[in-house]
Protein backbone atom coordinates (compact mmCIF):
# COMPACT_ATOMS: atom_id res chain seq x y z
CA UNK A 1 0.00 0.00 0.00
CA UNK A 2 1.31 3.45 -0.86
CA UNK A 3 1.39 6.00 1.92
CA UNK A 4 0.47 8.74 -0.52
CA UNK A 5 -2.50 7.62 -2.53
CA UNK A 6 -4.96 10.49 -2.30
CA UNK A 7 -4.24 14.06 -3.34
CA UNK A 8 -4.95 17.09 -1.18
CA UNK A 9 -7.39 18.34 -3.80
CA UNK A 10 -9.67 15.69 -5.24
CA UNK A 11 -10.95 17.99 -7.96
CA UNK A 12 -7.50 18.05 -9.54
CA UNK A 13 -7.34 14.31 -10.09
CA UNK A 14 -9.67 14.55 -13.05
CA UNK A 15 -11.92 11.76 -11.78
CA UNK A 16 -9.72 8.97 -13.22
CA UNK A 17 -8.01 6.48 -10.96
CA UNK A 18 -4.24 6.54 -11.39
CA UNK A 19 -4.30 9.65 -13.59
CA UNK A 20 -2.84 12.94 -12.49
CA UNK A 21 -4.57 15.82 -14.14
CA UNK A 22 -4.52 19.58 -13.84
CA UNK A 23 -6.68 21.33 -11.30
CA UNK A 24 -9.82 23.16 -12.42
CA UNK A 25 -9.31 26.49 -14.16
CA UNK A 26 -8.92 29.63 -12.07
CA UNK A 27 -12.51 30.97 -12.38
CA UNK A 28 -13.88 27.91 -10.55
CA UNK A 29 -11.35 28.25 -7.73
CA UNK A 30 -12.66 31.33 -5.93
CA UNK A 31 -11.83 30.75 -2.27
CA UNK A 32 -10.41 27.28 -2.97
CA UNK A 33 -7.10 25.67 -3.83
CA UNK A 34 -5.34 27.55 -6.65
CA UNK A 35 -2.51 25.16 -7.53
CA UNK A 36 -2.28 23.80 -11.05
CA UNK A 37 -1.61 20.20 -9.92
CA UNK A 38 -2.86 17.96 -7.13
CA UNK A 39 -0.44 17.53 -4.23
CA UNK A 40 0.24 14.07 -2.83
CA UNK A 41 1.47 13.66 0.76
CA UNK A 42 4.74 11.79 1.24
CA UNK A 43 7.41 11.27 3.87
CA UNK A 44 10.42 10.64 1.65
CA UNK A 45 13.97 11.32 2.79
CA UNK A 46 16.04 13.23 0.28
CA UNK A 47 19.18 15.28 -0.10
CA UNK A 48 19.48 18.62 -1.80
CA UNK A 49 22.18 21.10 -2.66
CA UNK A 50 22.38 24.48 -4.29
CA UNK A 51 22.20 24.14 -8.07
CA UNK A 52 24.41 27.11 -8.82
CA UNK A 53 26.76 29.35 -6.90
CA UNK A 54 27.32 27.97 -3.39
CA UNK A 55 29.22 25.18 -1.76
CA UNK A 56 28.96 21.56 -2.93
CA UNK A 57 27.37 20.58 0.35
CA UNK A 58 24.32 18.34 0.68
CA UNK A 59 21.59 18.81 3.25
CA UNK A 60 19.08 16.15 4.20
CA UNK A 61 15.37 16.81 4.21
CA UNK A 62 11.94 15.24 3.95
CA UNK A 63 9.67 15.62 0.94
CA UNK A 64 6.33 16.28 2.65
CA UNK A 65 4.28 16.51 -0.52
CA UNK A 66 4.83 16.41 -4.23
CA UNK A 67 2.95 17.40 -7.35
CA UNK A 68 3.86 17.49 -11.00
CA UNK A 69 4.78 21.14 -10.50
CA UNK A 70 6.76 21.12 -7.25
CA UNK A 71 7.44 19.87 -3.74
CA UNK A 72 7.31 20.95 -0.13
CA UNK A 73 10.50 20.14 1.76
CA UNK A 74 11.07 20.04 5.51
CA UNK A 75 14.68 20.95 6.26
CA UNK A 76 16.91 22.14 9.06
CA UNK A 77 18.40 24.77 6.76
CA UNK A 78 16.76 27.80 5.22
CA UNK A 79 17.22 28.60 1.55
CA UNK A 80 16.29 32.02 0.23
CA UNK A 81 13.27 32.34 -2.06
CA UNK A 82 14.57 32.27 -5.63
CA UNK A 83 17.41 29.86 -4.85
CA UNK A 84 17.78 26.93 -7.25
CA UNK A 85 18.14 23.52 -5.61
CA UNK A 86 19.09 20.09 -6.93
CA UNK A 87 16.79 17.67 -5.10
CA UNK A 88 17.65 13.97 -5.26
CA UNK A 89 14.88 11.72 -6.55
CA UNK A 90 14.20 9.09 -3.85
CA UNK A 91 13.80 6.00 -6.02
CA UNK A 92 15.78 2.75 -5.77
CA UNK A 93 18.52 2.69 -8.39
CA UNK A 94 22.08 1.40 -8.44
CA UNK A 95 23.83 4.34 -10.11
CA UNK A 96 24.10 7.96 -9.01
CA UNK A 97 20.55 9.12 -8.59
CA UNK A 98 18.63 11.47 -10.80
CA UNK A 99 17.63 14.81 -9.41
CA UNK A 100 15.24 17.58 -10.24
CA UNK A 101 15.93 21.28 -10.22
CA UNK A 102 13.51 23.37 -8.23
CA UNK A 103 13.24 27.04 -7.32
CA UNK A 104 12.45 27.96 -3.72
CA UNK A 105 9.19 29.92 -3.64
CA UNK A 106 8.88 30.35 0.12
CA UNK A 107 10.73 29.43 3.31
CA UNK A 108 8.68 29.35 6.51
CA UNK A 109 10.07 28.69 9.98
CA UNK A 110 8.08 25.92 11.69
CA UNK A 111 7.32 25.55 15.44
CA UNK A 112 9.85 22.68 15.67
CA UNK A 113 12.61 25.02 14.33
CA UNK A 114 12.72 23.32 10.90
CA UNK A 115 12.02 25.14 7.66
CA UNK A 116 9.16 24.41 5.27
CA UNK A 117 10.34 25.14 1.74
CA UNK A 118 7.83 25.39 -1.05
CA UNK A 119 9.62 24.69 -4.32
CA UNK A 120 8.52 24.80 -7.96
CA UNK A 121 10.16 22.48 -10.47
CA UNK A 122 11.91 24.15 -13.37
CA UNK A 123 10.46 21.37 -15.57
CA UNK A 124 7.12 19.74 -14.84
CA UNK A 125 7.24 16.05 -13.87
CA UNK A 126 5.55 13.65 -16.24
CA UNK A 127 2.92 11.27 -14.90
CA UNK A 128 5.23 8.23 -15.01
CA UNK A 129 7.92 9.96 -12.94
CA UNK A 130 5.32 11.11 -10.42
CA UNK A 131 3.97 7.60 -9.86
CA UNK A 132 7.50 6.13 -9.68
CA UNK A 133 8.31 8.49 -6.81
CA UNK A 134 5.01 7.87 -5.04
CA UNK A 135 5.51 4.09 -5.27
CA UNK A 136 9.07 4.21 -3.93
CA UNK A 137 9.65 1.60 -1.19
CA UNK A 138 10.56 4.39 1.25
CA UNK A 139 7.01 5.71 0.82
CA UNK A 140 5.31 2.39 1.66
CA UNK A 141 3.32 1.85 4.85
CA UNK A 142 4.40 -1.05 7.06
CA UNK A 143 2.30 -4.21 6.56
CA UNK A 144 0.82 -3.89 10.05
CA UNK A 145 -0.34 -0.27 9.57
Amino acid sequence: MIAATSPYTSAAAGGKSGCLGPAPSAPSLVGRERRAWARYPTQLETFCRQAIGGPEMCWSGIIQNISRGGIRLQMHRRFEPGALLKVDVPVPIEQPGPYFISRVIYATLQPDSTWALGCAFTEELDETSMWTILKAPANQLPADA
